[in-house]
């Protein structure tokens, strides 16, 4: 008898202080920066609604209690489970953030940042895709020259399907990283021993995945997302989303609730 899969948990990573985005003393957490009446976090909240899953945890860090409070505002207006969780190391990096995760989820988890704005597709390619003999998957976007500020994305070399190798300083890179994954518990094993060695960032884990070959690409569908890490940044989502507004393109996860 076959028996349904159970769903991964997404896993939104809303810990860091977004200095580049608000200054050295940001005016609000950088996962409750609005864009057009909707914060960053209750977008990506949504995107994980409109892709069908049922549960989200959510790792805050700095100004944690209005982190919280903000997602549970959202929460209650999503026909999904929200759980948010503490990390009192988040300073280390987001690889410490997700580590703080590690007890809240199950045996495959999508991870994705608070601070992209990501499409719903990309959370539902990931929630659909096998792992097989890999511990990670993640979306990857080849068409270089639509990435905006490409200078600062993480790099991505590919081997076929298979992720080589990771990092912001690649010389020679195929891809950049959309900021969506979806991992077996493998990715625990070396956030741990990632922390361990002083480093704190969740694609130091995937590349010591990468190096045993266990970590594959998914290719982007097209679908519009952005690294938001600065005012150009911000302003160059928000001009992208007024166009399709105005145009009629509308996803649903552009529709969020007001919270």
């Amino acid at each position: 008898m076959d028996h349904p899969r159970v769903q991964p948990t997404a896993v939104i990573l809303a810990a860091g202080a977004g200095t580049r985005l608000g200054g050295t003393a940001p005016r609000v957490p950088k996962p409750l920066t609005s864009l057009l009446g909707a914060s960053l976090l209750a977008r990506a909240l949504q995107s994980v609604c409109d892709a069908g899953l049922e549960r989200a945890v959510v790792v805050t860090g700095y100004r944690a209690a209005e982190v919280r409070a903000h997602a549970d505002a959202v929460a209650a207006g999503l026909p999904i489970d929200v759980d948010v969780i503490e990390c009192k190391r988040w300073r280390e990096g987001n690889g410490a953030s997700l580590l703080a995760a590690e007890r809240t989820v199950g045996d495959r988890l999508i991870v994705l940042m608070a601070d992209h704005l990501t499409p719903p597709a990309f959370v539902r390619a990931a929630a659909t895709a096998e792992l097989a003999t890999s511990s990670g998957l993640l979306i990857v976007d080849e068409h270089l020259g639509d990435v905006h500020d490409l200078a600062e994305a993480t790099k991505v070399r590919l081997d076929g399907s298979r992720i080589s190798a990771v990092g912001k300083q690649l010389a020679s890179f195929d891809a950049v990283d959309t900021g969506v994954f979806i991992f077996d518990r493998a990715v625990f094993d070396a956030l741990r021993c990632e922390v361990g060695t002083g480093g704190g960032e969740l694609s130091g884990a995937v590349q010591r995945l990468a190096g045993r070959g266990l970590m594959r690409a998914i290719r982007s569908d097209g679908s519009f997302w952005c690294d938001v890490d600065t005012p150009e940044d911000l302003a160059h989502v928000r001009g992208v989303l007024e166009r399709e507004m105005h145009r009629g393109i509308v996803s649903a996860s552009d529709r969020v609730a007001r919270a």
